[in-house]
């Protein structure tokens, strides 16, 4: 990146660590060096022109993705700061969306919202394309996902009403979809069960035309999820059933990162035993229950856990215990 040869190079940074401005740590060529403190740093920064500081940025990119591609595999949000700074705007938006969805899968979801909005931020500076529309809804869902998850429904309502917005003018059928989802689950579960329920049916609807399992078992997911916040324990049952036929652990994994932020097997599961339970069969409400559960501790995934806890635990002692005993 320093575009000087070898000696030279050594030579200047072995000066800046006699120096005392840097620290290094193992042995030249394979040493990496640490400012002495923050500010040093800052003040190296600030005497850069804009325009130098750009071209830095924009070969510590290059040589990033050059040379370290298992580190921009790790830490995307690395050659995102890069790009950012570099002023390679819609790249930069592109890498933000990589970097959110990378810490969403780690569960750091306040770090994912933060390189979300950065990305998001990027696009208004942008001209209105097809691209920039695609790369916008991509990160309004993503963000709206992991705020569900972080925040609530009613904080991710508004980027998912955005995300469905562009997605109805100009997105793909996959975005309509998530999108229109997206609306669905905000409006469900901040209470709007009566109005979620025509969100639901439209996405029947659109799962029916389309040869994809993957959006049959969502549509179905949305449909058990309204009528058990709605009370109707007969239609939960019937779209759970449904649920954990088209469900494939592995082919539909994806899922828990995208669709509300849990697992559809467990939730088809835990809603079902719900279901069996009020209609009368609380055998196999209790088999449904072990079965969610035992689900979840393999999958692993830390909110489709905790939730397959907290209802494994109301169910079980609504269903176990004598209601003479209360």
């Amino acid at each position: 990146m320093a575009q000087h040869p070898e000696k030279k190079l050594q030579a200047a940074l072995r000066q800046l660590s006699d120096a005392g401005l840097l620290f290094c740590r193992g042995t030249a060529p394979h040493a990496s060096y640490l400012f002495k403190h923050a500010l040093v740093q800052d003040a190296a920064y600030g005497t850069l022109l804009r325009g130098r500081r750009q071209e830095l940025h924009g070969r510590v990119a290059a040589a990033l993705e050059t040379h370290f591609a298992d580190l921009v595999e790790r830490q995307p949000e690395l050659l995102a700061h890069h790009l950012t700074a570099a002023g390679d705007t819609e790249r930069a938006a592109h890498q933000w969306l990589k970097a959110g969805r990378h810490a969403a899968a780690q569960s750091a979801y306040l770090e994912a919202i933060a390189h979300l909005e950065r990305g998001l931020g990027l696009l208004h500076s942008l001209p209105e394309s097809p691209d920039r529309n695609e790369c916008d809804i991509d990160l309004q869902l993503a963000l709206a996902g992991c705020l569900l998850t972080a925040k609530g429904a009613i904080a991710a309502k508004l980027p998912y009403v955005r995300a469905f917005d562009l997605a109805e003018s100009s997105g793909s059928p996959r975005q309509r979809f998530d999108a229109l989802y997206g609306v669905w689950q905000s409006t469900n579960m901040s209470g709007g069960s009566a109005a979620a329920s025509p969100l639901s049916a439209r996405l029947l609807s659109i799962a029916e035309q389309e040869a994809d399992d993957g959006l049959r078992l969502q549509a179905h997911h949305s449909a058990w999820a309204t009528w058990a916040f709605a009370g109707d324990p007969s239609k939960t049952r019937v779209h759970t059933e449904a649920g954990r036929l088209l469900y494939d652990p592995e082919k539909h994994a994806f899922h828990r990162f995208v669709y509300g932020g849990h697992d559809p097997g467990v939730c088809a599961r835990l809603l079902g035993a719900w279901a069996e339970w009020l209609l009368g069969y609380p055998e196999k409400a209790l088999a449904s229950i072990a079965d969610s559960l035992s689900m979840a501790q393999r999958i692993a995934h830390p909110f489709t856990l905790s939730l397959s806890l907290s209802l494994f635990t109301r169910c079980f002692i609504s269903i176990a215990v004598n209601p003479s005993e209360l």
